[in-house]
């Protein structure tokens, strides 16, 4: 299940973020292109399992060169656009 879509604002990088605990960030061929490439998958873990689900809010930063993802285990996360996890906000 998907909860939210962002493009990226200078790449053909579309983020999605689901109810299975992963936000993905997919490449768009161009047009004249063919087939799909895989996405980079981001895992929202948490130690609470329970807790660990539902990425319903992201944000590309204004260059592209970062992303932010919310789930309901209340932390926020920030990705780079290659899906390197570089900080955690929110409770512990």
């Amino acid at each position: 299940e998907v909860f939210i879509c962002a493009w990226s604002p200078n790449s053909g990088l579309l983020a999605s973020g689901s109810g299975d605990a992963t936000a993905r960030i997919w490449s768009i061929p161009d047009s004249g292109s063919k087939g799909s490439a895989k996405p980079i998958v981001l895992k929202h873990l948490s130690g609470d399992r329970e807790r660990a689900k539902d990425v319903t809010t992201l944000d590309w930063s204004p260059s592209g060169s970062h992303l932010a993802t919310g789930s309901y285990d209340g932390r926020a996360r920030v990705w780079t656009a290659k899906g390197e996890m570089v900080a955690t906000l929110g409770a512990p």
